[in-house]
């Protein structure tokens, strides 16, 4: 998989199955009722370009593993319940 998208009212906390997912290169969960927090498995995630986690219900501190990203160009994490800043990549 290396597009994904999904609109409609996923709710829970993103599975680490997710993390798997390493030739993923666009993943776009706006407006669901995602909770919890994003994983360190994030740095699984070695092609992701695109990243919008835009309007859930995620918490937690911003993982730094985001900053392993090296492919990741996009990142729209607002409307969240999240800490933390997020330095230029």
């Amino acid at each position: 998989i290396r597009y994904l998208e999904a609109h409609n009212n996923l709710n829970g906390t993103i599975p680490e199955e997710f993390y798997l997912l390493n030739k993923l290169r666009y993943a776009q969960f706006f407006g669901n009722e995602l909770s919890g927090s994003i994983s360190p498995s994030i740095s699984k995630l070695t092609s992701l370009q695109n990243l919008l986690l835009t309007k859930n219900s995620l918490t937690s501190y911003i993982p730094d593993e985001l900053y392993s990203l090296y492919r990741l160009q996009k990142l729209v994490l607002t409307d969240n319940e999240l800490t933390g800043t997020i330095s230029k990549f």
